[in-house]
């Protein structure tokens, strides 16, 4: 494992150790989980909790139509997506979007200059 992903790994423990989800949302453990640097250097997370089909249908779409960016791979038929319950570090966003769907999507963002989730919110109503 590289420094760059010891790093990664360290710090989303510690977000995950640390973020109160709001009322509303689900258990951790039920969201597919991205982080990524933001431009300001502080991490970015969007919890996700993806629809059964969606995989299958991002991957057709990724095979169908190569397109290099998310939820596709950087090669064709591959995916950035992950599956509900399992968390990984994008090279950068933007994160999968989503339009309304309350607490199915909760945004998060974390300071690593005071070492704190400064913000947590469910994406809007359902």
């Amino acid at each position: 494992m590289s420094a760059a992903d010891r790093q990664h790994r360290e710090i989303m423990d510690r977000i995950e150790q640390s973020v109160r989800l709001p009322a509303g949302a689900a258990p951790l453990q039920k969201y597919a989980r991205y982080y990524a640097w933001d431009k300001h250097g502080d991490v970015s997370a969007d919890f996700f909790m993806h629809d059964d089909d969606e995989m299958p249908r991002a991957k057709a779409v990724c095979t169908r139509e190569y397109v290099n960016a998310f939820p596709c791979g950087e090669t064709r038929g591959s995916l950035r997506m992950i599956r509900n319950g399992q968390r990984t570090w994008l090279n950068e966003e933007p994160f999968p979007l989503m339009d309304g769907g309350g607490c199915s999507e909760v945004s998060v963002h974390y300071s690593v200059r005071t070492g704190r989730v400064d913000f947590v919110e469910c994406n809007g109503p359902r």
